[in-house]
């Protein structure tokens, strides 16, 4: 019989094995012939006038590079941004930071949004993972990167204000 303590540590090293990037893409895409199937949903390659890839998180360069190694040339274009860059040919990977937003994330993140109004017959593959909240930041109007990793004052104060 099997001791609690393993049995826990067994269950934990499967369920960290099962959520893998290259587990979860090796599991839920598929490639017959031009037909690309994305968790039971299938996309005919041949009705798209380019294949790109986008996204940004932790994990989305070994993502861009399980998504290389099934389509290969089939994917026309793409960027990603990650902390954790791996190597790839087709899909370029920005070096962003986590937890906290740095200015090569920002310009990808810039890169990416020109990318994706480029073509209606664009199948978009995104490739959003753990950490995509800092390696996709996209400040807008008078916000800036200054101004979104400058701490809330409020919240500290009602942080401080709730532990008394």
């Amino acid at each position: 019989m099997t001791d609690p303590h393993t049995l826990a540590r067994r269950c934990l090293g499967a369920g960290i094995d099962a959520a893998h990037p290259e587990t979860v893409v090796r599991n839920r895409l598929s490639l017959d012939g031009t037909t690309l199937t994305v968790a039971g949903h299938a996309y005919d390659l041949d009705s798209y006038e380019q294949v790109v890839v986008v996204g940004g998180g932790n994990a989305a360069g070994t993502v861009a590079t399980e998504l290389e190694s099934l389509l290969g040339d089939r994917i026309d274009a793409g960027i990603v941004v990650t902390d954790l860059p791996t190597g790839t040919e087709r899909i370029e990977q920005v070096e962003g930071t986590h937890p906290r937003p740095n200015a090569e994330a920002v310009a990808g993140t810039d890169r990416i949004r020109e990318m994706l109004a480029s073509n209606d017959r664009t199948l978009v593959l995104a490739v959003v993972t753990g950490g995509a909240s800092a390696l996709l930041p996209a400040p807008v109007g008078d916000l800036s990167l200054a101004d979104l990793l400058r701490p809330p004052t409020n919240c500290s104060r009602a942080a401080r204000v709730s532990t008394r």
